[in-house]
This record gives structure tokens, sequence and C-alpha cells, in this order.
């Protein structure tokens, strides 16, 4: 997330944080990732009732929107670790994708269509 947030929500240098990654992380990281993805503008109408607001959520339109192409891009660069599912759906619907997903990759299984 600091390469989405950092780098392409705050414009910083990727490769720099790549490497500061790298070094904090000791080249762990994560090998399966499920991205919620949803356009920003109706995260925000989501969250309209929200009253407080933490300091990421108080960030422009534009700010969230890079950060969402970033982790597009993080995804389309890195497909054997990503799985995007369409977050615009209702919950039952985001809930049942990423059932499929988990399920598939734990019995190396299709349980029926895909994504």
């Amino acid at each position: 997330s600091s390469l989405a947030y950092q780098g392409y929500g705050r414009s910083l240098d990727l490769e720099r944080l790549r490497m500061v990654n790298g070094f904090a992380l000791n080249k762990l990281g994560a090998f399966r990732t499920i991205l919620l993805d949803l356009p920003p503008e109706e995260g925000f109408r989501r969250s309209a009732d929200k009253i407080e607001r933490d300091r990421l959520e108080q960030e422009s339109l534009s700010f969230h929107q890079r950060v969402r192409e970033g982790y597009l891009r993080l995804a389309d660069s890195c497909p054997e670790r990503f799985r995007v599912v369409d977050a615009s759906g209702g919950p039952e619907s985001v809930q049942e994708q990423i059932e499929k997903h988990v399920l598939k990759y734990l019995t190396g299984r299709d349980p029926g269509g895909s994504f």
C-alpha cells in the first residue's frame, strides 16, 4: 500500500519506495492480495454520513483517483499475486467474489465462473 499511497497518491519516487520496502520487509511480502476496487466517487458517496474522517479520508478526490490507479497498475504488473474484486456491488456480491477467489486458491479449483 505504500507504493499506491506514497508513490502514486503523493507522487514520490517509486523506485526509492521499492528499495525502502525491500529493506524494511527483508524481501518478505504478500503472496496473494485481494484488491477491492471501487471508484473513489463511490467511496466518497458511501462514506458521506461519516462524521469524523482520518487523514487519508480527508484527501482530495484526485488523490484517491491516483491511489486507485496505482493499485490497479500494481495488480496488472503482478497478476499472479493480485485478484481484483469489483466492490461496486452490495456486500453479498463482494463477499461472494472474495469467497470464490479464496476457495480457488485453497483448493486449486474454480468453484464456478471466472473473474
